[in-house]
């Protein structure tokens, strides 16, 4: 009879398995997106719902996501009482809800230009890691820098004295 409960128990144990949702990011192959510099980036990740997760957005230069070589942009834990949550670091904003996450990179340079990753975790009942194809982001254009003119102010008059300082002595 032990070895029956022992069946029964690998059985249940199996089954229930197989009914737990994965963390599946439903995500579109990788992509490449072309953004002007100093406009705006928004990079969105839509995943199955989960009933308590973090979803993260990594940043690499080149094509790697969550490892040591990638940045830790930004992360949400979402649960059943807390079903959206917004965070604006600055240069970067996270928008996440129960089945989305949206990043928005503000202000975009030439040094955003790299790999981009989104990652659900889920960490009840069992920890379960899933990543998103990864989006490669170039940012475009020339920073438009006026060039200083060659004398402005207290320069100027430093100069124009100077000049005339010069003419005078040299009539005489």
């Amino acid at each position: 009879m032990d070895i029956w409960n022992k069946v029964i128990n690998l059985l249940f144990l199996i089954a229930l398995m197989g009914t737990v949702k994965s963390a599946l990011i439903m995500d579109p192959p990788q992509r490449r997106v072309e953004v002007p510099l100093g406009s705006s980036l928004t990079l969105n990740c839509s995943f199955e719902p989960q009933t308590s997760f973090w979803v993260m957005w990594y940043f690499n230069q080149i094509r790697s996501c969550c490892d040591s070589s990638s940045s830790q942009l930004s992360s949400h834990k979402i649960s059943v009482n807390k079903t959206a949550e917004q965070k604006d670091g600055g240069h970067v904003l996270q928008e996440s809800g129960r089945a989305w996450s949206r990043l928005t990179v503000r202000d975009v340079r030439h040094n955003d230009s790299g790999w981009y990753f989104c990652q659900v975790v889920v960490e009840i009942p069992f920890h379960r890691n899933s990543n998103s194809n990864g989006t490669q982001v170039i940012i475009t254009g020339n920073k438009t820098e006026s060039t200083p003119p060659l004398m402005t102010g207290w320069k100027l008059w430093v100069a124009l004295g100077a000049a005339s300082a010069i003419l005078i002595t040299t009539k005489e």
